[in-house]
């Protein structure tokens, strides 16, 4: 999640000052000075909505991911949305047991465009 994180940071600075969204940029074989946008999303959806399902799915769950993490991703609003713009993800303190039967005092999402984009 904070890799996610660091490289929606980088991409919102160095690509498009004062708005954030993401976007996946590869330099041509000939130099590395230029750049080709190859994909992006903008997050232009109206405010509460979920981002756009055919570039992003979720994983679900709470099973810790390989790393002891303590919360549920859900697909649910209350931890990301479309919000000014900009994706919003939100942990949120609650007790929740998610569809694998996991009980987690915290909920979040984890989002990815594993099959959406290559």
């Amino acid at each position: 999640m904070l890799r996610f994180l660091a490289l929606l940071a980088v991409s919102c600075v160095l690509f498009a000052p004062g708005r954030c969204g993401f976007s996946a940029l590869t330099p041509p074989r000939s130099t590395v000075s230029e750049w080709t946008l190859t994909w992006s999303d903008e997050f232009s959806g109206p405010d509460g909505s979920l981002p756009d399902s055919t570039k992003w799915t979720y994983d679900i769950g709470g099973a810790g991911w390989g790393n002891q993490e303590l919360e549920t991703y859900t697909l649910r609003p209350q931890n990301a949305q479309i919000r000014n713009g900009n994706l919003v993800i939100t942990a949120v303190k609650e007790d929740f047991t998610g569809p694998d039967g996991i009980p987690r005092n915290f909920t979040s999402a984890r989002l990815k465009t594993q099959y959406r984009f290559a």
